[in-house]
């Protein structure tokens, strides 16, 4: 299973929710070339998703700016929803008003293990500020990397000129040895 991260949450707590997810909902050889991709949501209340019926790859739209402990739940349940597309169930009416895959009061129960769960924030990774000095070197190493550019573009341009300097001056010969055409009267 391949877990595509684009979140502020870690992704190994995220990948923990996901395999306790599938263990239910899909088969071990299946679960092996499944791909979930969680993304920032754009709505903060819930989690959402969607994925193709039979397909092999899932999103997940996780909130980035609420308390994880208030969707947790939703976050499992919407897991388990994606993950039954993938298996293969279409019915999506069907499944918004089931127990196990649906949006209802019986959901929570089901998914009440997700609140013992973690899920934490990424540690804040710093970036060491860029000294002058190193500001310097690298717009000096991207010119100079412009120059080579523009000289490869020069060399090439002088080629093509040569070329169809010769072609030109084929063309100039070919036509001067040939009779000149009849003139018609005006």
């Amino acid at each position: 299973m391949k877990i595509i991260n684009k979140t502020k949450w870690q992704t190994k707590h995220l990948r923990a929710f996901v395999s306790k997810v599938a263990q239910d909902e899909l088969e071990p050889e299946k679960r092996k070339r499944v791909i979930v991709a969680f993304v920032p949501a754009r709505q903060q209340r819930g989690c959402t998703g969607y994925a193709y019926v039979g397909g092999r790859s899932c999103q997940i739209n996780v909130p980035t700016k609420s308390d994880p402990a208030q969707w947790k739940r939703s976050l499992a349940s919407t897991i388990a929803h994606e993950l039954a597309h993938l298996h293969g169930h279409k019915g999506e009416r069907w499944m918004r008003r089931s127990k196990r895959y649906g949006y209802t009061k019986h959901t929570g129960e089901r998914y009440a293990w997700a609140d013992a769960m973690p899920l934490e924030e990424k540690p804040a990774q710093l970036k060491p500020k860029a000294t002058p000095a190193e500001k310097a070197e690298a717009k000096r190493k991207a010119t100079e990397k412009l120059i080579k550019q523009w000289e490869t573009k020069e060399k090439r341009a002088k080629w093509f000129l040569r070329k169809y300097r010769k072609r030109l001056r084929y063309y100039e010969r070919r036509l001067a040895a040939m009779p000149s055409a009849p003139k018609e009267d005006q």
